[in-house]
């Protein structure tokens, strides 16, 4: 039990965060993610955090996952 929950519960989770931020920020698009955001809180998200979704995240979890 103690290796089902090292092991397969954390990568499988990592994957699906993985494969949901590929899909928001690459697939559904950052600009449309963006205006969302703004509908709900009145202003878009900075740079960073655009920057963070788009490429700094999906890299981290890959390398998160890979090792």
């Amino acid at each position: 039990m103690h290796w089902f929950d090292s092991y397969a519960a954390s990568i499988s989770l990592l994957f699906s965060a993985l494969l949901e931020a590929i899909g928001v920020a690459w697939f559904y698009g950052i600009e449309r993610f963006s205006e969302n955001i703004e509908e709900m809180i009145g202003h878009k998200p900075g740079l960073f955090w655009r920057l963070c979704w788009k490429f700094i995240s999906p890299i981290f979890l890959i390398v998160s996952t890979l090792s």
